[in-house]
Formats: structure tokens, sequence, C-alpha cells
């Protein structure tokens, strides 16, 4: 079982892999930045409507399973490129 802070700090990693702010992320989405706050850093749970909202824009679906399926610290290696922490990682290199 996924604890609902975890689903927060992905959500968060997801955000920043995209290279969004939460006020243009709560553009893409409707949700609000300070919802989302209260998602990443306060840990309150997301409601699965506003997850599934979420995931279901095109520019945050490949995350769908890795969001879902996934413990924080485990990341099977089909998720690893789709995963945001993956994507810091190849943004990083891509950049030295």
């Amino acid at each position: 079982m996924i604890q609902k802070a975890s689903i927060g700090e992905k959500i968060r990693l997801m955000r920043e892999a995209e290279g969004l702010s939460r006020r243009e992320m709560g553009l893409l989405t409707g949700v609000s930045p300070s919802n989302l706050k209260n998602y990443e850093i306060l840990g309150r749970q997301i409601p699965a409507d506003t997850l599934i909202l979420i995931l279901n824009i095109d520019r945050f679906h490949k995350y769908s399973d890795w969001v879902i399926l996934t413990k924080l610290t485990q990341l099977p290696v089909k998720f690893l490129r789709l995963s945001p922490l993956m994507a810091q990682r190849n943004r990083r290199n891509i950049m030295v």
C-alpha cells in the first residue's frame, strides 16, 4: 500500500521533472497551487478524482504506473525511464 505522503512526494517529483512551478501545474491541471502544496509538502491525502485528473493529462500520463504502483524507494527497471527521478538525472547528464 502506498502511503498518502508518498503520492504527494511523487506529484512533486513529477512536477519538478517536467520543469513546472506549482502555479504552472495548476494552470495545466485546474488544481490550485495551494492544494498542490498541501499534497506535496503537508502530506494531505489527494482525492482520487484529483489524482486521476492530473494523470490523465497527456504530459503526466507517462507517470501513471509509477505514481500508483511503486514505492518511492523501489523503482522496477521498466519504470526507470519514466520516473521523474530518472528524468532529472537524464536532464543533468545532458546539461553537463
